[in-house]
């Protein structure tokens, strides 16, 4: 059984994957105080995942273990309910004869990735260092006969020149930037000066108006918004 030690020591998986298992872990929880404690220990593990940001602000407020149970419980059937929604959204505009480029391990990218394989021609997965989380979804992606290939952090520009989409997730999304793995931020800039296509995933949960995180991990960093990258968050 995953407990909260478990996740603030995950250094490997996305968002997403590590939201869902807190979920399950505080709804285990009858205690409002040990849960509310759980929360400002992952926020302050991961003040980069706006996920994890919301859940806080929703769940300050309220004493009672119920309260924050039918929170825990809502926000785990809108996360389904979203990322099925951005998967179809960003899914149904993505060609036949795709070549993507990704970095780090989304989860949203992978099941994209995974619904369309028959779309695509190949994938190229940075390798994201230290961690080398991109190793990871190339594997998963070759056990789903999907062409796909790892390629170094630095010097991928003659993949980059022959890639169609470059398709990143995020951690948290705000009017003016996204924060996501560290390399996404030259990867993205590098993108939009070959004129290729550049989007960005992740779900309305991870929103957060006005956000300016402090003490941003080494492994992230905040990608200024521009007009030229399309974001499906919805």
């Amino acid at each position: 059984m995953i407990t909260l030690e478990d996740l603030l020591h995950d250094n490997t998986r996305g968002a997403t994957s590590i939201f869902k298992d807190a979920i399950s872990v505080f709804l285990s929880e009858n205690n409002p105080g040990t849960i509310k404690y759980g929360v400002e220990k992952l926020i302050d593990q991961f003040p980069v995942m706006g996920l994890f940001v919301n859940l806080g602000i929703q769940i300050n407020t309220k004493n009672t273990v119920e309260e924050i149970h039918n929170i825990l419980a809502d926000l785990n059937r809108r996360l389904k309910s979203s990322f099925n929604q951005v998967i179809e959204n960003a899914g149904n505009p993505l060609p036949d004869e795709c070549r993507i480029m990704t970095i780090s391990h989304s989860s949203y990218v992978r099941e994209l990735i995974i619904n369309n394989k028959e779309k695509l021609n190949i994938v190229y997965c940075l390798e994201s260092a230290p961690e080398f989380e991109g190793k990871e979804l190339a594997n998963l992606l070759i056990e789903n006969g999907i062409d796909a290939y790892v390629v170094p952090d630095t010097g991928y520009l003659p993949q980059l020149t022959k890639t169609t989409h470059v398709i990143a997730g995020s951690d948290l999304i705000s009017e003016h930037f996204f924060i996501n793995k560290s390399g996404t931020k030259n990867l993205v800039e590098m993108a939009v000066k070959q004129e290729k296509n550049v989007w960005i995933l992740g779900d309305e949960l991870r929103f957060v108006s006005d956000y300016a995180p402090e003490n941003i991990p080494e492994a992230f960093e905040i990608i200024p918004m521009r007009d030229e990258y399309r974001v499906f968050c919805l």
